[in-house]
């Protein structure tokens, strides 16, 4: 899957949370509405990939996981 350019979040445009990797698993309860992500009011689907100010991050069940 191709990674999407995108502008760095801004401040009072809807971005999903950012994480990063841990070695701990968790629990996590997956809806239909946690199934896509958002950075700067642009809708992503699971699995889908950006790049923003050098970094990458992958649409992770509603949360951007930083890779």
């Amino acid at each position: 899957m191709a990674t999407k350019s995108v502008q760095p979040a801004e401040p009072g445009k809807n971005t999903s949370p950012i994480t990063v990797p841990t070695g701990d698993e968790a629990t996590v309860q997956m809806t239909e509405e946690n199934e896509c992500c958002y950075w700067n009011n642009d809708k992503f689907k699971q699995g889908e990939m950006i790049s923003a100010a050098g970094k990458t991050y992958v649409c992770n069940f509603g949360s951007w996981m930083q890779m």
